[in-house]
């Protein structure tokens, strides 16, 4: 039996179909772009999107919707691109992104791998998401983090949806950036509301007729095309006659009351069990003994038949039309088909099925709810967890559990990173008190950066734990530690830490962060020895540390890097990013991806740097993780500072700076400091480094930021005070910074402080202290310090003996320093130890090393491409497209003159050398 055919009444939206055509035509010359279609339901969004792929045959389509039903099924929209974009390419789904992976990012990753190979010449892929408003918030992240790192792409992304996107969004961001549009769809004017009755086949309406139509459903082509089915000729001319638009479902519920009895009853049962149901299990519901017949005689505005991979089944044509049959349906109808729905479906959907079809409190299904959601919550799925504890409050008769179901569903949506549907869950609370309810309150807070108010909070939930909340020790506390550390108080977050630590059972996701944590804060605390000895457990060879010990990895690369091991640090910060791209990226990586770039800034990997700073804070706008912005801005602004790219430094330093005030913790501030420091010196801004510094004096704790090997801003610090005239101040805070670095064995602080303290021996009219101070300062830095920092020392040391006379020698130090510097590019410190060598009666070479001419993405590209990386392996490092790789390298073949990698390889050592 074929399906019913179903006239269409699609008619005018000649404006919306010209605006999306642009929007291809700017992605097939290469410009990726978003749009956005919002408007009411029935509106017609799907009904456009589908016109525009049926009026443009060459596009590669990759469909995607959410589901009422799916809306907390973690990443399932973002999997369904997944296995359309394998499946034509020919790659199998899993390779891309494991079966079992929970992470966003990584799927997202995946994403952008995918739709780089699907992309053949001269065409437009076309990728459509409908329905955002049931679009699972990980499979939004996941889209979203894929679209920003498309830059050449010829990829065009229609999401459909009926509320506006929030700006303030990973996915609003999106939309409000260069490459996104919104277009709202409205409702159809009379001229077209004529031409779609007169499509449908039904009486064509006089002008005046249609905008009468028009007027009393506000243009909307659903409710238009449901009424044009119901009403006869005669009725179109008295408004008075129509049925009130509000209840749309008035006239889905009508049509299904004019069809034969058999026909109604299969159909309510196929609205009980969804937007598409298997007609075999419609009629066992529905006790139809010929559902074939039944379901032919059904409404066709209401379902369609179709033949499926399981055989037959009922669609409806709309959500809308299933919610207008399932709603009318009697109360104790709609539970009884609940009820023998559970009876034939298994797992969660049989789960669902009887709380739906609860009349009564059941407290045996709120045990199996919650049985269930637990075993989600150990795999991962926060989400799913989290409705299935809503739902155990829907059925429980206690209140009191009722309410710990609520809040713990709340907890896990925090954790999930949703904190919108979190609120909407803390709104159905009935009673705001106790220790889970200041927990919650605690929780929130923290993830929105109100870290005092989350402070106060979780004080107060921790002082009234009792019997009943022992489960919430470790969290409490895990919290309190965290909240400690970026508070600077090291030795208060290593009480908490510990308390978390053994409050949580084994396996707890929180017990690898705790014991990171503590690590931390004993490092804060100038515990340094006891904070390595913690994380003692790890093997030596980062490659040999599983997933369950990643949290502490990368918090072992982080006190590597502040214990004069950048190296190590990078080697571990590395393994942990990797084994979050594997098994999922939780907060940690976050943390390994900012603190791999500030390692491989100080290892003078100044190109890798540049890349993975710049992924740390795409990462904090893409998770919303906006605790972490100012570390991360700070990081990336390292790099441009020191290179003179003044514009890109000022816009990392401002959103570090913005950040902080909005965060208003010691460590923010500290970072911000520091990077407005570094780049006040690039300048050689004296003023500018003191104004930058000045704040930290009168933070409330001086452990971390002052914490040697942490920050490198207090040597700039005490130059510029010295440069300033200010040599007392200078050379008490000087003594302090050396004695703290000596008492700490922080070699690489004690060869930078050799500058301020040399300059402070020349402030004294002590040249030869000053001279022998530069030197220790050298061979101590030689290898322990940056190439960076070593070049500084040189150039200092040159400086010096330029002014003592001794040309010769002071040439060879400048030199020295010049060479680094070049090799960094390193643009404003090249110029002013340029000057010096001048001064030596040399004819230093002022060009900055590196592919001159191409920019800083191409760059990067290209020297990947130059260690031998396939087009593909550079794509995943750098986390954009092979097509983008493909674009950037074919620019930089023709700036550089070269047509093989091998000349290609050839030309950048070439102007390394020269």
């Amino acid at each position: 039996m074929a399906a019913p055919i179903v006239r269409s009444g699609f008619v005018d939206r000649v404006n919306e179909l010209s605006a999306l055509a642009r929007e291809a035509d700017l992605a097939f010359h290469g410009e990726p772009r978003v749009v956005y279609l919002s408007g009411p339901a029935g509106i017609g969004k799907s009904a456009l999107v589908h016109r525009f792929l049926a009026q443009h045959t060459g596009l590669v389509e990759v469909l995607g919707a959410g589901a009422e039903a799916e809306e907390g099924m973690h990443l399932g929209v973002a999997r369904t691109l997944l296995r359309v974009l394998a499946a034509r390419v020919g790659a199998a789904t899993d390779a891309a992104f494991g079966a079992g992976g929970t992470d966003p990012l990584a799927c997202g990753a995946a994403l952008v791998e995918l739709l780089g190979l699907v992309q053949d010449y001269g065409q437009v892929v076309a990728v459509v998401v409908d329905d955002l408003q049931w679009v699972d918030p990980r499979s939004l992240v996941a889209l979203a983090f894929a679209l920003r790192r498309l830059s050449t792409d010829r990829i065009l992304t229609v999401v459909a949806g009926r509320e506006d996107v929030l700006p303030d969004t990973p996915f609003g961001r999106l939309l409000t950036g260069p490459h996104g549009r919104s277009l709202v769809i409205r409702g159809l004017d009379a001229a077209a509301v004529k031409e779609m009755a007169s499509r449908l086949g039904s009486h064509t309406p006089t002008l005046a007729q249609a905008e009468m139509l028009r007027a009393h459903t506000d243009g909307n082509p659903l409710y238009l095309r449901a009424l044009l089915s119901e009403l006869l000729p005669s009725e179109l001319v008295d408004a008075g006659r129509l049925p009130a638009p509000k209840p749309f479902a008035a006239v889905a519920v009508a049509s299904l009351a004019r069809a034969p009895e058999p026909s109604r009853r299969l159909v309510s049962a196929a609205a009980v069990l969804g937007m598409e149901a298997r007609l075999a299990d419609a009629a066992r519901l529905s006790a139809v003994t010929a559902p074939l017949e039944a379901a032919a005689a059904a409404p066709a505005n209401l379902v369609q038949l179709i033949e499926g991979p399981l055989g037959w089944a009922l669609r409806f044509t709309h959500p809308l039309n299933r919610a207008a049959v399932y709603h009318d349906l009697p109360p104790g109808e709609r539970a009884r088909l609940h009820g023998l729905a559970a009876v034939h479906t298994l797992g969660r959907q049989a789960l669902w099925h009887r709380v739906r079809g609860a009349c009564d409190p059941d407290p045996a299904l709120a045990a199996d709810l919650a049985a269930a959601a637990a075993e989600e919550a150990a795999r991962g799925q926060l989400e799913t967890a989290a409705e299935d504890l809503s739902g155990a409050a829907q059925v429980h008769p206690d209140a009191a559990t009722r309410q710990r179901f609520l809040l713990d569903a709340v907890d896990l949506r925090l954790w999930s990173g949703d904190p919108s549907a979190a609120a909407v869950l803390l709104s159905r609370v009935e009673n705001p008190v106790g220790c889970r309810w200041h927990y919650v309150q605690g929780h929130v807070a923290t993830v929105a950066g109100r870290l005092q108010e989350a402070q106060a909070e979780l004080q107060a939930a921790w002082q009234q734990l009792g019997p009943a909340d022992d489960d919430l020790r470790g969290p409490i506390a895990s919290l309190l530690a965290q909240l400690a550390t970026l508070s600077d108080s090291g030795d208060v977050g290593a009480q908490w830490a510990a308390r978390a630590i053994s409050a949580l059972p084994p396996g707890h996701p929180l017990l690898s962060l705790s014991r990171a944590c503590l690590a931390l804060d004993l490092w804060i605390a100038g515990r340094s020895d006891q904070a390595m000895a913690n994380l003692a457990q790890l093997s030596a060879d980062p490659a040999g540390v599983t997933a369950d010990d990643a949290a502490e990895l990368a918090m072992r690369g982080q006190l590597r890097l502040w214990s004069d091991d950048p190296a190590g640090a990078r080697a571990d910060c590395a393994h942990a990013i990797h084994l979050g791209r594997k098994n999922g990226l939780p907060i940690h990586v976050l943390i390994a991806t900012g603190y791999l770039a500030e390692a491989e800034y100080r290892l003078g990997k100044w190109d890798d740097a540049v890349i993975h700073g710049d992924l740390a804070v795409s990462l904090v706008e893409d998770t919303d993780q906006f605790w972490f912005r100012a570390f991360a801005h700070s990081i990336a602004a390292m790099v441009w500072a020191a290179r003179g790219d003044w514009k890109v430094a000022e816009t990392h330093v401002a959103a570090a700076g913005t950040a902080a005030q909005r965060l208003g913790n010691e460590a923010s501030h500290g970072y911000a400091a520091n990077a407005a420091a570094h780049l006040a010196f690039a300048r050689q801004d004296w003023p500018g480094i003191v104004k930058a510094a000045q704040p930290l004096y009168h933070m409330g704790s001086r452990n971390g930021v002052f914490e040697p090997g942490v920050l490198g801003w207090r040597e700039l610090y005490d130059e510029a005070l010295i440069a300033m005239g200010q040599v007392a101040e200078a050379r008490r805070d000087l003594q302090e910074a050396y004695d703290l670095a000596s008492c700490r064995a922080r070699r690489a602080m004690l060869a930078r402080l050799s500058r301020p303290r040399a300059a402070l021996a020349l402030a004294s009219g002590d040249t030869d202290q000053a001279r022998h101070t530069l030197e220790d300062g050298i061979e101590q830095g030689a290898t322990a310090c940056s190439p960076f920092d070593q070049a500084l020392l040189h150039e200092a040391l040159g400086r010096l003996l330029r002014r003592q006379g001794q040309r010769r020698l002071a040439a060879s130090h400048l030199q020295a320093a010049q060479d680094r510097y070049r090799r960094l590019r390193a643009v404003p410190f090249m110029s002013r130890c340029g000057d010096e060598l001048a001064a030596c009666g040399l004819h230093p070479v002022r060009r900055a090393p590196g592919p001159i001419g191409l920019s800083p993405r191409e760059h990067s590209v290209a020297r990947l491409l130059a260690q031998g990386l396939t087009n593909r392996q550079i794509a995943a490092e750098l986390v954009i497209s092979v097509k983008t790789v493909e674009y950037h390298l074919g620019n930089a073949f023709a700036k550089l003159g070269v047509s093989t990698r091998t000349q290609l390889a050839a030309k950048l050592e070439e102007r390394l050398k020269n």
